[in-house]
């Protein structure tokens, strides 16, 4: 990475676990934090996995072509990797039916978690909001509309997320001399990807 006055710039070279060295100023450090990580909430490109930390929100895309209003239809998400209950039945993610959320037939870990926007409903949208993603929701999730025989499946990847800083580099910036300590970031995932990021300050 080459750090300039005003600009950052950095490549990620994405494998089955990566490492990223960055030489950043503290006032930069924060910042890119927050963006690198909002950049992983979301696919790459369509039909790419959705990737997220433990403790993110995420959004698991799921819409019809048209806008039809879909608020007296059933909507149901699940997890295709979800055990069966003691009763043998595999519990929903989410169940929306007949213009109520049925909880009871949902798994209790995702209930408070997890959300659909209802003016989305009336635009054909289904996508499903979860909440504070741990390793355990990582998995395949399928979306199924059972009136208009409308199905999509998103992946999930759900990994460990920091940054590596490597100690006493300084900034290229005359005006600002600081040093930094080391942190160390491993994140895997399935997939390899190489991509270049770039943030313009």
């Amino acid at each position: 990475m080459v750090l300039y006055c005003g600009e950052v710039s950095f490549s990620l070279d994405i494998r089955r676990t990566f490492s990223a060295d960055l030489h950043l100023t503290d006032m930069l450090l924060s910042l890119l934090l927050n963006a690198v990580k909002s950049f992983f909430l979301f696919s790459l490109f369509p039909g790419e996995p959705i990737i997220a930390a433990p403790g993110d929100d995420v959004i698991l895309p799921c819409h019809l072509d048209s806008q039809e209003d879909l608020q007296d239809h059933s909507v149901e998400w699940f997890k295709l990797d979800m055990k069966p209950d003691p009763q043998g039945r595999i519990p929903f993610v989410f169940l929306y039916w007949n213009g109520q959320i049925i909880t009871k037939h949902m798994s209790e870990s995702f209930i408070p978690r997890v959300s659909l926007d209802q003016d989305g409903l009336k635009r054909g949208d289904v996508t499903l909001k979860i909440r504070n993603v741990s390793l355990q929701d990582e998995g395949k999730y399928s979306c199924f509309i059972p009136g208009k025989n409308f199905r999509e499946t998103v992946q999930l990847v759900v990994g460990e997320f920091a940054l590596q800083v490597l100690p006493h580099m300084k900034n290229i910036c005359p005006e600002q001399q600081h040093s930094f300590s080391s942190k160390q970031h491993k994140f895997s995932f399935y997939q390899e990807v190489l991509f270049w990021f770039q943030l313009t300050m």
